[in-house]
């Protein structure tokens, strides 16, 4: 049994072993690595650096490729930029799944390990996943014109939508920080945009456009909403070109200015209001008193009436007689 459980074990770890990937050789000259796919970096015990300002220093970059997997320190005078030359100021700007060129400096000794990563390219910035207002080659913003606040119903609306190509400030802020990156528009670029709405049935696709931007990156198109409904959908994604879960969606809330008013609130007695509902027992005691109180009346007037019948004879009784 024993025996049994230590080979399903084994074969439970084969699957993460097949996955790793050896370690690099030790390079015997300069080398340089293209097509680095980045995992992550760390900070180590390396507190050298070529001046005071420098902030490049103390940091062990993981990267790997199709063959092989990088484990290097940073050198004090490495060298960061992108790929049209712009300079990248800190290891941490890097996002997992970043396109890198690296070269690596070995440290001049006979079978020693490389002594550090001298340069590093970005040649593609990852995208990572589509939201919001980020494709993966693009940052779309939209809007209707007027900026209407509510929609309503029966009304032609034109939505427009403003294309620019990444990297971003918005979109790659992440990798890039807060300065400045780039405002160039996307023009004559192919995209599909669908409205999509929610009933009991489930999703309805109500229209479908095919739109392409100008040469200022933006592409317009009317639609008139027909039924007052919280749950309108806009979706676009690239026409063509789109990678796997490349979409964006943003969402329209319609009213009716002449639809039926809310329903009021189960109305409460005050001054001057409706005479709120007697409940039963109240109803009861009310009987209750009135037919006491007329029992009572009609007792006081048998007696008085018996009062009355007496009264004379006993006077006859008393007076003097002649």
């Amino acid at each position: 049994m024993l025996n049994r459980l230590c080979i399903c074990l084994a074969f439970l770890a084969l699957p993460s072993v097949a996955l790793a990937l050896p370690a690099a050789p030790n390079p015997t000259a300069q080398t340089t690595v293209s097509g680095a796919l980045f995992d992550k970096v760390t900070k180590n015990t390396n507190t050298s650096q070529v001046n005071k300002n420098q902030d490049l220093l103390g940091y062990t970059l993981d990267a790997h490729d199709n063959n092989y997997a990088y484990e290097q320190p940073l050198c004090a005078t490495v060298g960061m930029v992108e790929a049209d030359g712009t300079s990248i100021a800190s290891p941490n700007s890097f996002v997992m799944g970043d396109t890198l060129s690296l070269t690596i400096r070995p440290n001049g000794k006979a079978g020693a390990p490389p002594d550090c990563i001298s340069r590093i390219v970005r040649q593609a910035i990852s995208r990572g996943p589509s939201g919001g207002e980020c494709l993966q080659n693009y940052q779309v913003k939209h809007s209707i014109d007027g900026n209407p606040s509510p929609l309503n119903i029966q009304t032609e609306y034109s939505i427009t939508v403003k294309v620019y190509t990444r990297p971003t400030i918005d979109c790659d802020g992440q990798a890039y920080g807060a300065a400045p990156i780039t405002s160039v528009v996307a023009q004559n670029k192919p995209f599909t945009v669908w409205l999509t709405r929610k009933n009991d049935a489930g999703t309805l696709e109500l229209a479908r456009w095919s739109i392409t931007t100008n040469a200022t990156g933006q592409a317009s198109f009317p639609y008139t909403f027909s039924v007052a409904n919280d749950s309108y959908q806009f979706h676009m994604t690239p026409t063509g070109n789109a990678a796997a879960g490349d979409e964006i969606d943003w969402n329209a809330t319609v009213t009716d200015p002449n639809g039926s008013p809310t329903a009021s609130p189960s109305p409460v007695a005050t001054s001057g209001g409706t005479t709120p509902k007697l409940s039963l027992g109240v109803i009861v005691g009310v009987m209750f008193a009135l037919l006491l109180g007329a029992g009572f009346a009609e007792y006081l007037h048998w007696v008085r009436k018996r009062t009355r019948a007496v009264i004379p004879e006993q006077e006859y009784l008393r007076t003097p007689k002649i």
